[in-house]
């Protein structure tokens, strides 16, 4: 989570409010945490469909935290 930037690729020339900030930066924590786990458990059924999901309440849960 630390490795991405709040509100990665987001293009802040172009915001009015800063909501879609968190909603890139979930996405982008989550497509990296699968791709992570992916060599691994990639050839599991069901695994593009559940650790993306999986990875965005982790992250929600964390960003609570913090």
């Amino acid at each position: 989570m630390g490795e991405v930037a709040f509100g990665f690729g987001v293009d802040f020339a172009s915001l009015t409010a800063h909501t879609p900030m968190l909603p890139a930066w979930y996405g982008e924590v989550s497509r990296r945490a699968t791709e992570t786990m992916r060599g691994k458990y990639g050839e599991f059924y069901g695994f593009d469909a559940a650790p993306p999901a999986n990875a965005e309440m982790v992250a929600e849960y964390l960003f609570s935290y913090r």
